[in-house]
């Protein structure tokens, strides 16, 4: 028989979200106890590559709020050469003959900068690395929960391979297939968008000025976010049937589309890595906790990528949950206590509810061929243009997390 693992929490899901909170509750001394399945990472795979080589094809626009919580855990040093600043937004309105383009500035609300574009390989690389030498953290690697039972005061799992662990807390980490959502017994509501976000990363004649560009195109959005040494990220939603079309062309057809759709804003662009593509969804789950089981990131909402929402809304769901853990730990109260898990299940449901819907409410609008919508957009951007207040206010609200009452 094997003996039972006793950790502080268990963390269900060990990518992005999960090791940014393991590794902030570690150094607060919690011990920690990750569940992975994915096969422990090799040297070779943790070595951080040289700068705008072997970066992948996905990066995330990572809003100043949320980089406070790499600093705060140790690694914007190691980030840094592969990032670059994005100073201002300017979204294109394509849909009539005389494109309008409407330009979102930080220096407007007395910043330097909104955030930083983050290679998620990068980002997944640096956190395993300081997750695998932290002392209060423990990697289970190419293990899943099976059963799990929660009491008054702990959770008990068993595993795929007939471990057992106890916990006062599980935090389903887990993507959005949750295996601790469906063992809980919480529902999520699925809404399939149709449309695939083709990503790449692109040599650019031009620099981009520390400028993320956005193109409204019927298919859905076209955005060029800034990186390193003249290069950009690409995230191109198109719908389901195109992007298939798309995927099948050779290099040089790709290049010439994608060099077509960005109306050489930045010159010429030149692929440096193949074309990905992904499947877009939105899913919230109904709830975010059940007894000793809370859900962060994927597992709680999953976003469509317009408004760069979808990963800074999961390391809020982090920087809450953590507060809320610290703050209890502080006062010696039960950290997995139903109001401290209530707290922070409660405001975090409204905001990602929020910013789900309006994310994928704004792509089904500019996603679309009406002409009466193409009027609604063209006068909803040079409404914006226009007031100051307005501007300023969804800037702020792309900014920040939702503050409770």
């Amino acid at each position: 028989m094997f003996k039972t693992k006793k950790s502080d929490i268990i963390i269900s899901g060990a990518g992005t979200a999960g090791l940014t909170l393991g590794l902030l509750l570690a150094d607060s001394g919690i011990a920690i106890t990750f569940i992975e399945p994915m096969k422990a990472p090799t040297g070779k795979a943790l070595k951080l590559p040289a700068v705008n080589t072997n970066i992948g094809t996905r990066t995330t626009a990572v809003m100043n709020d949320n980089l406070a919580l790499f600093d705060q855990i140790g690694i914007s040093d190691a980030l840094a050469p592969y990032c670059d600043e994005l100073r201002a937004l300017q979204i294109v309105d394509t849909a009539k003959d005389n494109d309008h383009a409407v330009t979102f500035e930080a220096a407007e609300l007395n910043l330097e900068r909104f955030g930083l574009n983050i290679p998620n390989s990068i980002l997944a690389k640096t956190l395993m690395q300081k997750a695998l030498k932290h002392k209060n953290i423990t990697i289970l690697f190419e293990t899943e929960i099976a059963e799990l039972t929660t009491s008054a005061n702990d959770v008990n799992l068993t595993l795929n391979n007939g471990k057992t662990l106890n916990a006062k807390l599980l935090v389903g980490a887990d993507g959005r297939n949750s295996k601790t959502r469906e063992l809980a017994g919480i529902k999520a509501q699925i809404k399939p968008s149709g449309q695939h976000a083709l990503t790449c990363i692109l040599q650019c004649e031009h620099h981009h000025n520390f400028t993320s560009t956005e193109l409204h195109y019927k298919g859905g959005p076209f955005t060029l976010v800034p990186l390193p040494d003249h290069t950009v990220s690409l995230v191109w939603v198109e719908k389901e049937e195109r992007a298939t079309y798309w995927m099948s062309e050779d290099k040089a057809e790709q290049e010439a589309e994608i060099n077509a759709l960005s109306k050489s804003l930045l010159g010429h662009l030149t692929l440096i890595t193949e074309v990905e593509s992904v499947p877009l969804t939105s899913i919230q789950a109904d709830k975010l906790w059940q007894g000793r089981i809370v859900l962060i990131a994927e597992a709680a909402h999953v976003l469509h990528p317009m408004g760069a929402q979808g990963l800074n809304t999961s390391l809020r769901d982090v920087a809450m949950l953590y507060n809320e853990i610290y703050e209890a730990l502080s006062c010696g109260i039960d950290y997995a206590s139903p109001i401290i898990l209530k707290k922070y299940a409660d405001a975090r449901l409204k905001d990602s509810s929020l910013r789900n819907n309006f994310s994928f409410g704004l792509n089904k609008c500019v996603a679309n061929d009406s002409a009466a919508l193409k009027i609604l957009r063209r006068f909803g951007l040079k409404t914006l243009e226009k007031h100051n207040l307005l501007r300023h206010m969804i800037m702020r609200y792309g900014l920040a997390p939702y503050k409770a009452a």
